[in-house]
């Protein structure tokens, strides 16, 4: 390619990248489909000689892929095209070109995609933003579930935990009181067979425990699976959470049922402390009364 400005669009998906390359005058000297992927991506834009821009739509990737071309181009401007007027066919190639053609033209207006030493922060408000939507998303379906018979549930006693009994009472259905506090999805969910057995001609049942199967579907699962981590991961290593799990273990339950109290632990713990601002004390975890 000559050594002039080039301006490259990419229709970025999870497996490939669209490409179109526009020369000053505005002519298509250049289209691709290439391999989302580090290396072929950054090999693409350093075979073109001259200054070369480039330009693709804000979404999932964006920050990886204005990390990886930023330090070997002149510009890269990340875009939000959502909501436009579109007109004519749609498809990869088209939106590229049509990318690269306002490139070309000064059309664009950049999302900010800027210092690293910013990522952490930006990853950690949308933690919490996650985190805000995921419990007043729990809370909300808690109070629905109360509303749908009638019962009012002004102000947050119904979340208490010193409260539950007094609430769950109010539910007669068996599974409405199941769906009203398993939290997170940590309750557990346990199937069994053959429960009776005949003595004497009269069916006596079965002394043997129930097999625990999991925990149940009613969930959220990234909330699940992040507590459901921390626990198995402080099971391993020495300290107060490992010494409770330990405890909980040493009174006969059973070890997937003592990390599943463990990660009840956590949730609990994160919450109360979410909402108190208190700091963690460890000389507060006490083992829960058989």
């Amino acid at each position: 390619m000559k050594r002039t400005t080039k301006y490259v669009a990419f229709d970025v998906h999870q497996a490939t990248t669209v490409a179109s390359v526009r020369e000053e005058g505005g002519r298509v000297i250049a289209r691709s489909v290439l391999p989302t992927d580090g290396g072929a991506l950054t090999e693409f834009v350093r075979g073109m000689r001259g200054a070369r821009h480039v330009t693709f739509e804000e979404g999932t990737q964006a920050q990886w892929l204005y990390d990886l071309l930023a330090p070997l181009v002149d510009r890269v401007v990340v875009c939000n095209r959502r909501g436009a007027p579109h007109q004519g066919n749609k498809g990869d190639q088209i939106d590229a070109d049509q990318l690269s053609e306002l490139l070309r033209r000064g059309a664009l207006r950049a999302v900010y995609h800027g210092s690293a030493d910013r990522a952490t922060l930006k990853e950690l408000t949308r933690t919490y933003r996650n985190l805000v939507e995921d419990a007043t998303r729990v809370m909300l379906r808690l109070k629905a579930l109360f509303r749908a018979r009638g019962i009012a549930t002004a102000g947050t006693a119904v979340y208490h935990p010193r409260h539950r009994a007094r609430w769950l009472a109010q539910l007669l259905e068996d599974g409405a009181r199941f769906r009203a506090w398993a939290y997170a999805g940590l309750a557990v969910v346990t199937r069994s067979s053959a429960d009776y057995t005949l003595s004497a001609g009269a069916p006596v049942r079965r002394r043997r425990a129930p097999m625990t199967r999991g925990l149940n579907q009613n969930h959220n699962r990234v909330l699940k699976d992040v507590f459901k981590g921390a626990a198995t991961a402080a099971t391993a290593r020495p300290g107060p959470l490992q010494d409770f799990y330990h405890r909980v273990i040493a009174r006969g339950t059973r070890e997937e049922l003592a990390r599943l109290t463990l990660t009840r632990k956590l949730a609990a713990l994160t919450l109360r402390l979410w909402k108190t601002g208190e700091r963690y004390d460890p000389t507060k975890l006490t083992t829960p009364a058989r």
